[in-house]
């Protein structure tokens, strides 16, 4: 197949275009929105955002305090989820610390958390706001640990489900502590701590991964009886519906390409189609619109997919787009007839 010198033209503009138009910073699938934090000695916290937070979006909190021998015990808000809990016992000063992640799938706009309580008194309270989890069935793996030492850990995870999800992991400690070094890539989000009536501290760490694996943190205190959590969260990978059209005749378009719309969800301002695993120039619609422009020169079954960009990315599922072979049609021969013996 050889195009016109204004066809190749016109091809290498789209293709650059492409890159130009490209946003300055992608945008992450999964991408943590906000933090914010509050403490109490007087058993209830209710937690004020920076901004609203965006409805549909995953908010997630790591909950600590301390109690007497057999922990605290602490009540979420309506619409938190507890995920996972871990509750240790301190010999020496005859009480215990506890730490517990929660979180809440597909939240409404709201602009404070309302109350966690506990049945104690001292009471830290770390949040964020999370886009690109998906809306339900978010939990996957969870674990634990405790121990008294100068490591804190959270225990490591079975397999995760799905290579992009959010990881977040809680520590806590029976003592006034300041956490550092996080392990396994992971950062601390933010950490608390209270003094009385008797000092305990907390950290909230994340991680986005886009790869299936077991998966701990930890961080270095001084030394402490400690307690640690990790959960890990299901991010929203694209899916494709449906493809218009579905299929095209070779090199039947004057132009050499041909406009692709592919209709899903959760595509993002980057989200690129793939023809066969070939990326090709996309233009974001909307997150359940994308086009994009295809060359079909060679008869085949293309499969077509959609591909969000890292940390915590994904490809979806393949639609077949059919390239029909171009057939010759006669529609007219001149002359019909001759007579025998006619030069």
């Amino acid at each position: 197949m050889f195009y016109k010198p204004s066809k190749i033209l016109l091809l290498i503009f789209i293709t650059l275009a492409f890159f130009i138009l490209l946003p300055d910073s992608a945008s992450a699938a999964i991408l943590r929105v906000q933090t914010a934090k509050s403490t109490s000695t007087g058993g209830v916290v209710s937690v004020a955002w920076p901004a609203p937070t965006t409805a549909g979006n995953f908010l997630v909190a790591v909950v600590s305090g301390e109690g007497d021998i057999v922990g605290p015990i602490f009540t979420a808000p309506t619409g938190w989820t507890q995920a996972v809990t871990k509750t240790e016992t301190c010999s020496p000063c005859a009480g215990a610390v506890r730490t517990s992640i929660y979180y809440k799938e597909n939240a409404a706009s709201e602009s404070s958390t309302g109350n966690f309580t506990t049945d104690n008194v001292g009471l830290m309270v770390i949040v964020a706001e999370y886009s690109g989890i998906v809306t339900s069935s978010s939990l996957d793996v969870t674990a634990t640990n405790s121990g008294t030492s100068t490591s804190p850990s959270t225990g490591t995870t079975a397999t995760t489900a799905q290579a992009n999800e959010l990881l977040i992991g809680g520590l806590a400690t029976k003592t006034n502590s300041t956490f550092s070094s996080p392990t396994n890539s992971f950062a601390i989000v933010d950490q608390a701590n209270i003094t009385s009536p008797d000092p305990t501290s907390d950290a909230f760490l994340d991680r986005i991964v886009s790869a299936t694996g077991t998966y701990s943190t930890g961080a270095t205190i001084t030394s402490a009886t400690w307690v640690g959590a990790i959960a890990t969260f299901k991010g929203a990978v694209p899916t494709i519906t449906s493809i218009s059209p579905q299929s095209a005749t070779a090199c039947s378009n004057t132009l050499g390409f041909l406009t692709l719309t592919v209709n899903g969800t959760n595509f993002l301002s980057d989200s690129v189609v793939n023809s066969n695993n070939s990326p090709k120039p996309t233009i974001y619609i909307s997150a359940t619109q994308l086009t994009a422009n295809i060359f079909p020169d060679v008869a085949g079954a293309y499969n077509i997919t959609v591909t969000n960009p890292d940390p915590g990315g994904g490809t979806s599922n393949a639609v077949t787009f059919t390239t029909n072979p171009l057939v010759a049609t006669i529609t007219a021969i001149a002359p019909q007839s001759a007579v025998v013996g006619d030069p």
